[in-house]
């Protein structure tokens, strides 16, 4: 059986990883680890203290909804903020 990949939850990732602004016991946000973890891609875990939020995750989701996955696509940051619909 193979070792499942890991989110990393420091901030020694490469600043080209995905990052997962994250809460704790939020359903959604767990939906989002958990399907990260199984589908094996890498991203580096951010947990977000509700009371202060982070400047970098309210400029990728400026409504402050978790969670947002914030990743490079050609070099230039992208978000998928949990309140994005198609």
């Amino acid at each position: 059986m193979h070792e499942p990949h890991r989110m990393a939850e420091n901030s020694h990732a490469s600043q080209m990883d995905p990052v997962l602004y994250s809460f704790r016991r939020c359903p959604y946000a767990m939906r989002a680890r958990l399907a990260i973890a199984v589908s094996s891609t890498g991203c580096v875990l951010r947990e977000v203290k509700l009371s202060a939020k982070p400047e970098a995750m309210l400029a990728a989701s400026p409504k402050g909804t978790l969670p947002v996955l914030a990743h490079y696509v050609n070099g230039a940051r992208r978000c998928c903020p949990s309140s994005a619909r198609q």
